[in-house]
Order: C-alpha cells, then sequence, then structure tokens
C-alpha cells in the first residue's frame, strides 16, 4: 500500500464576520455618525444664541420618526439602535429645547 495516498483532513478558518455580527457592527457605526452629525448644530446653536433658520417642525417629526425607530428596535431586540436612537432623541430634547430658549428672545422687539 505504499501507492495509496493518505487523505488529510485540512480545516479553513472563515475569518469573516457572521450576517448578524455585521448588521450589529454597520448599527453600532450608523447609530454613532446618527449621533454625532447633530453635535455640531446644538454647538453652534449655544454658541451664537439664535435659532435662525432652524425648524422647531423638522426636530418634532424628526423626534416622533426616532420614538418609532426605537419601538421598531426594541421589537428586534437591536441594541445597537436602541441605544444610539435614544442617544440622538435626547439630543433632538436639546436641540427643541433650544429652539425654544432662543427663539422666545428672537421675538422680543424694543421699540422706541
Amino acid at each position: 500500500m505504499p501507492n495509496q495516498k493518505k487523505r488529510v483532513n485540512v480545516q479553513h478558518t472563515n475569518y469573516s464576520l457572521s450576517p448578524s455580527k455585521k448588521m450589529t457592527v454597520y448599527g453600532w457605526v450608523g447609530g454613532g455618525l446618527a449621533v454625532l452629525y447633530n453635535l455640531p448644530q446644538i454647538y453652534h446653536v449655544y454658541r451664537v444664541k439664535t435659532v435662525q433658520g432652524v425648524s422647531p417642525s423638522s426636530i418634532l417629526l424628526r423626534m416622533v420618526s426616532y420614538g418609532l425607530i426605537m419601538f421598531h428596535s426594541y421589537q428586534l431586540a437591536d441594541p445597537a439602535i436602541l441605544y444610539t436612537t435614544s442617544a440622538g432623541l435626547a439630543q433632538l430634547c436639546i436641540m427643541y429645547a433650544q429652539t425654544c430658549l432662543y427663539r422666545k428672545k428672537e421675538d422680543v422687539v424694543i421699540l422706541e
């Protein structure tokens, strides 16, 4: 039996992420970016103390959509989207509070 070939069982290691892990990574990255894009607007309004050009109705609509996304991600048990959307909703609350605070100051006109 010297001519008989030996079979070697070779296992290939798959280092790629499973589809569910890829979704989790994309969820955290996408959610994190969604949280970051509100920060410049919040800082700008805080720095200049004016909300000229900022639409409160747009912010309220985004708050409703974030609430629905949070409910959906809770139903799917997707913590990445749930937590990052929660952080985004908190930022939207800050932005809406800024529009209320600074719009009142802009509406006051002193006539002499």
